[in-house]
């Protein structure tokens, strides 16, 4: 993800679960919030800046 700096993005499942909430100076290594490998198939993104919303899209997770 190419956010601002201090940025907050929130990734979910296609259903709206909320699977983590992350800061954007770190990135998405593909795990929940409890550390565990998320499931093969599509999520939704969600990033935040301090000023407001900068985007939102897709992102698909795919396991070999």
């Amino acid at each position: 993800f190419n956010a601002p700096s201090g940025s907050r993005i929130i990734i979910t499942t296609v259903s709206g679960h909320q699977v983590t909430d992350i800061d954007s100076d770190i990135g998405w290594d593909g795990r929940n919030a409890s550390g565990e490998l998320v499931a093969t198939g599509v999520y939704l993104f969600a990033v935040r800046t301090p000023d407001g919303d900068f985007g939102h899209g897709k992102i698909a997770v795919i396991h070999r």
